[in-house]
């Protein structure tokens, strides 16, 4: 199981955009401090939470650039994150404030709103060897896997599940035993990098990086018998 959990000393961030960050500004203390008191004093929710929206911004940033396997789940992060805010402006009360200030307690939040979303999403599955398969056809790149997590559902419909997904997870070992490049590429800490953030990681040409994945493509797809 590979958990998310965004430390201390992971401060790189990814630049991104979304529609609930747009014009978003960094607020100054201050300012925070005298939105919180306007709040604490029976002032309305609004203000508060849309100045709060920088701090999401700026931990979802990070999830991004550490985790890059979250990235396709953006929305999702979104949403936990303005939901933890709303939240927390809602039922903000002075004690709260004691031994904290409002931006430790927004990040806090969100990150365990965050990570508890995201953690759920891992067992979800990679898109079907059919479904790869056809993505290439179309000349598209292949989605990766996002994690070897078990799911939590019984798939009661296709009795052969079980046994398809550990062909898959046993694919992949042999694969990683192939070469120290192979096993650097399946890596659960590259899966969703893009081809020319995966060369820049590893030191090597996007050419050569984009040639190894889909030879590794080629290869699983050969060992799980999806491909002569």
């Amino acid at each position: 199981m590979n958990l998310i959990r965004l430390c201390a000393n992971q401060r790189r961030v990814k630049q991104f955009e979304h529609p609930a960050f747009k014009d978003v500004k960094p607020v100054s203390q201050e300012a925070l401090a005298d939105l919180v008191e306007a709040r604490l004093d029976g002032g309305p929710t609004e203000p508060l939470i849309l100045a709060l929206r920088s701090t999401a911004r700026y931990l979802i940033g990070r999830y991004m650039w550490h985790y890059p396997s979250c990235r396709r789940f953006l929305d999702e992060m979104v949403g936990e994150a303005m939901l933890a805010v709303t939240m927390l402006v809602s039922h903000l009360e002075r004690d709260m404030l004691i031994d904290s200030n409002i931006q430790k307690l927004a990040s806090s939040r969100i990150r365990g709103r965050i990570e508890e979303c995201l953690n759920e999403l891992q067992g979800v599955a990679a898109p079907c060897l059919r479904t790869q398969l056809g993505r290439l056809a179309d000349g598209l790149k292949p989605d990766y896997l996002v994690s070897e997590r078990e799911p939590k559902h019984e798939d009661k419909e296709n009795p052969d599940a079980e046994e398809e997904k550990s062909d898959m997870l046993d694919a992949l070992e042999v694969l990683r035993g192939e070469c120290e490049m192979a096993a650097l590429i399946l890596d659960p800490d590259n899966w969703g990098l893009d081809d020319k953030e995966l060369a820049e990681k590893l030191g090597c040409t996007y050419q050569y990086a984009n040639r190894c994945r889909r030879n590794l493509l080629s290869q699983f797809l050969k060992l799980t018998g999806e491909s002569e």
